[in-house]
């Protein structure tokens, strides 16, 4: 995926789509955080969830919003809202997992909580997501939220 992007930011470039190239080259970067946070601060991140970071980011940055997915298939929108519900529900549970892993602390909790915290932060930055829509419709004049709160409503629920 990120060759791919890779790729396609030298085509745009080449074409002088100069927007679509500098979005891919972004796109490229933002694909390669994970990596790279885990090279640089050492944190264990599972291969899959890099892997699914990886997935949502080409999907909904370069697919959707590039190479608009998002008016091409009604559908993409609450496939991503998904995908995003189950990806951040991982990664809350990555890291009290990884916080209740450490040796250096007694700290330990239970699996009822993990599970717990794991939803609510899934669902905390869902909300947190539908608010950057908001402002971004309207301050900027942007159409994430094409129907408003049918729009958001169906969302959050998807998450």
């Amino acid at each position: 995926m990120c060759g791919f992007v890779a790729v396609s930011t030298i085509v745009f470039a080449v074409y002088g789509e100069w927007v679509s190239s500098v979005s891919a080259l972004s796109i490229f970067l933002l694909m390669l955080v994970p990596s790279l946070l885990k090279g640089q601060y050492k944190i264990y991140l599972p291969f899959e969830l890099d892997i699914a970071i990886v997935a949502f980011i080409f999907s909904s940055l370069f697919l959707g919003s590039l190479q608009n997915f998002y008016e091409k298939f009604p559908l993409w929108d609450g496939v991503l809202h998904f995908q995003s519900g189950l990806l951040l529900g991982l990664v809350g549970f990555v890291v009290v997992y990884l916080m209740n892993a450490k040796k250096t602390e007694k700290f330990s909790l239970s699996p009822g909580f993990v599970s717990l915290f794991a939803v609510c932060f899934s669902l905390a930055l869902s909300v947190v997501w539908e608010i950057y829509e908001y402002a971004m419709d309207s301050l900027f004049g942007y159409t994430m939220q094409e129907t408003g709160l049918p729009d958001t409503m169906s969302d959050l629920m998807v998450n």
